[in-house]
């Protein structure tokens, strides 16, 4: 997203034309502090999961556009609704069972193979929407998305390779061609959202780093 422009009143336009209302602020306002290229990274695994008119991955809160009163309450909504996580523990469980099962399992018979990258996206995503709703802190979400990073770097060798099986795997799971989904993937790779997007302004190979500690979710997983 690019600089703020007044719009009639006291509503603000982005240069990507994101309104962002009264009372509410630009996540970059809220949150400061830049990103490194690894946080990067990390977040363009699970920009698919994201509406770029709505979303950001400019930082670690998924909204674009953040309003204190609201936000918080809504992704507590969504995440009980959608994933019955409304803590840390039932998030650690939603992915340790993302991590070691997933639903890439059950698509092998529809494509052929199975769609890690739809798993991983998904492992990405929910650590920066438990941090949206107040459930978790920046520095325990980062810790919980690493998880993610080792096995799409061995499995894909590209953003393109790893987004096109991303849509595959979604495409299959749902049973059904979402066409607002492939309108975010056209999004996130349109010019005008290059320095926006991970996929365009962060290298694939980013995701290659040394061993790491194992991460919390990972712990949780062999403990079950």
């Amino acid at each position: 997203m690019g600089l703020l422009r007044r719009r009639a009143g006291s509503t603000r336009v982005t240069a990507e034309g994101v309104t962002i209302p009264s009372g509410a602020r630009d996540v970059r306002e809220v949150y400061p502090d830049p990103l490194t290229t690894r946080q990067r990274w990390l977040l363009g695994l699970g920009a698919l999961m994201l509406d770029p008119k709505l979303g950001s991955c400019a930082r670690l809160h998924p909204a674009a556009v953040v309003h204190p009163e609201r936000t918080a309450r809504e992704y507590r909504a969504s995440l009980k609704s959608l994933w019955e996580i409304d803590d840390l523990s039932s998030l650690l469980r939603a992915l340790t069972s993302l991590l070691r099962v997933g639903h890439r399992g059950e698509l092998v018979g529809t494509l052929g193979h199975p769609p890690l990258a739809w798993d991983i996206a998904r492992v990405a995503v929910l650590p920066r929407r438990a941090f949206a709703a107040g459930y978790i802190d920046e520095s325990t979400a980062w810790e919980l998305m690493e998880a993610a990073a080792d096995a799409p770097y061995r499995v894909y060798d590209s953003w393109g390779s790893y987004v096109r099986d991303n849509l595959a795997g979604r495409n299959a799971w749902a049973g059904r061609r979402h066409d607002w989904m492939d309108q975010h993937v056209l999004r996130w790779w349109s010019p005008e959202m290059r320095d926006e997007s991970p996929w365009q302004s962060v290298p694939w190979p980013a995701g290659r780093l040394p061993a790491r500690p194992e991460t919390r979710a990972a712990r949780t997983g062999g403990e079950r």
